[in-house]
């Protein structure tokens, strides 16, 4: 019987990147190409465009495969991704015109809304391929972790992966499945409302989780104590447009007063957020994944001490850790989703 591969697709606002991952998470191959990428100088990127790189980047991998191998899925991570529909819908992010015209039996009721059919035609284009999936990437880390990372040791498969970056993202896996809800967007653990009344939040609200714990969270709370105290810093002599986070934990390793005071205000809020995600999911282990989880014990000793206060003591149990998952997790990810996928069908 021949091995089973499977090709993660990880679409980005700036670049699409592709893998040829085998059971074990090996990368065999890999491409990449600009998602907006334009076959003409000027005018609007159309949706079918971006197919066609799609479909010969996933040929260049399906070439690459050796000769006693198979790709049995293929799994996608998207922003805006519809787990049910196989599409992706109103991302901010893509500006994708689409130049065809579906039927609304088709579009069902996305038919005023930017609906990209992904999986509808890659499972039309690749037949033989036996499972083809699309999530958000968040969804895709989580199960990137349990099949790649830290969850592969976990008795149970069931776990909560925390994703900082530009916004804050989080993906819920009970029992070895993705909680998706009725409607796809289970999990949005970023927009869960920390602060009544607090900062503005892209999502329309004020208060959520990632306005205070995302990468944009921390810089936000650095330009705030720059501008409320008088704390001295070496914070307060990067010109305000240039400050980021990686700043902040490179002037708390030198001992800066103020950047301390960023980290320990991110691990208190960040700590609501895990505690309430314990507190209904009850994982075995909650990962941190992404460019603030660099800065270490910077961000994970205040992150503890304040969960010993919020964790219930029933659940202290459930272990706080960094992800396992490394330069590839988001084609790992999306990988993990074309086997969940293919298990799916296997039941």
């Amino acid at each position: 019987m021949k091995k089973q591969l499977t090709i993660g697709v990880d679409v980005g606002g700036t670049n699409t990147v592709l893998g040829l991952i085998d059971r074990e998470g090996n990368c065999l191959a890999r491409t990449d190409f600009h998602t907006q990428r334009s076959t003409s100088e000027e005018g609007p990127v159309f949706f079918d465009e971006y197919m066609d790189l799609l479909y010969g980047a996933i040929d260049h991998l399906l070439a690459a495969a050796p000769e006693d191998c198979v790709v049995a899925g293929i799994g996608i991570g998207a922003p805006n991704a519809h787990y049910f529909k196989g599409a992706i819908i109103n991302a901010a992010n893509l500006t994708w015109k689409d130049r065809s015209k579906p039927s609304k039996e088709v579009l069902g009721d996305f038919e005023k809304q930017n609906r990209c059919e992904v999986v509808r035609l890659l499972k039309k284009h690749y037949p033989a391929v036996k499972a083809i999936a699309m999530t958000n990437d968040a969804n895709a880390a989580a199960l990137g972790e349990l099949y790649y990372g830290g969850g592969k040791s976990l008795k149970k498969k069931d776990l909560v992966e925390i994703t900082l970056g530009t916004g804050l993202g989080s993906g819920f896996v009970s029992n070895g499945d993705i909680v998706y809800g009725h409607n796809s967007f289970a999990g949005e653990l970023g927009h869960i409302v920390v602060e009544p009344n607090g900062r503005s939040c892209g999502c329309g609200k004020c208060g959520c989780l990632e306005s205070y714990c995302s990468a944009t969270g921390i810089r936000r709370t650095a330009l705030r104590l720059i501008d409320d105290t008088a704390t001295p810093s070496v914070l307060r002599k990067i010109e305000r447009e240039k400050l980021t986070a990686k700043d902040v934990s490179i002037a708390t390793a030198a001992g800066d007063k103020l950047a301390l005071e960023v980290w320990d205000i991110t691990g208190h809020y960040l700590a609501i957020g895990v505690s309430t995600a314990v507190a209904i999911t009850c994982p075995e282990a909650v990962f941190l994944f992404g460019g603030p989880t660099k800065a270490g014990d910077l961000l994970m000793n205040p992150l503890k001490k304040y969960l010993d206060k919020y964790m219930l003591p029933s659940m202290k149990d459930t272990k706080v850790m960094f992800s396992k998952l490394g330069e590839d997790a988001a084609i790992l990810g999306a990988s993990a989703l074309a086997l969940n996928a293919i298990a799916a069908q296997n039941k």
